[in-house]
């Protein structure tokens, strides 16, 4: 159980950070200066420059979260606690693969607003499953 604690805690903690860069990323206009997904100018590792950078580093550090919450999953099966974590965990990895396709089809409608708030709402709700584990 310690460990599925200590996962959580540096999951939130990098999700307020993705929370947060999501927000430099929308105030810098930089959502689409990667204009395709999940690719970035059509290569895994575009060149680390001006803009490309702020939303490049928003899908990587999103790519941790998402193997930080694959492994919650994994530890939540196995510290066998409470059924009502164990759901927490699933609802947070549905979340989370939610909130993955909401972010490319941010990029592939090319910043519509409703999509961006959904894609921000359901960060907020990815946030409460990961709350609700620790």
């Amino acid at each position: 159980m310690h460990r599925l604690l200590r996962t959580t805690a540096w999951a939130v903690g990098l999700t307020l950070l993705l929370i947060a860069l999501g927000g430099v990323v929308r105030v810098t206009g930089a959502g689409l200066a990667c204009p395709d997904w999940p690719l970035c100018h059509g290569r895994l590792v575009p060149p680390l420059e001006g803009l490309v950078l702020v939303e490049y580093g928003h899908r990587l550090l999103a790519s941790l979260v998402g193997l930080l919450t694959l492994l919650l999953v994994v530890q939540a099966r196995r510290a066998r606690p409470a059924p009502g974590i164990r759901r927490a965990a699933w609802a947070a990895l549905l979340l989370l693969t939610v909130q993955v396709l909401l972010g490319g089809l941010t990029v592939h409608v090319r910043l519509v607003p409703a999509v961006v708030a959904a894609h921000l709402g359901t960060a907020m709700l990815f946030l409460a499953a990961l709350l609700v584990l620790g």
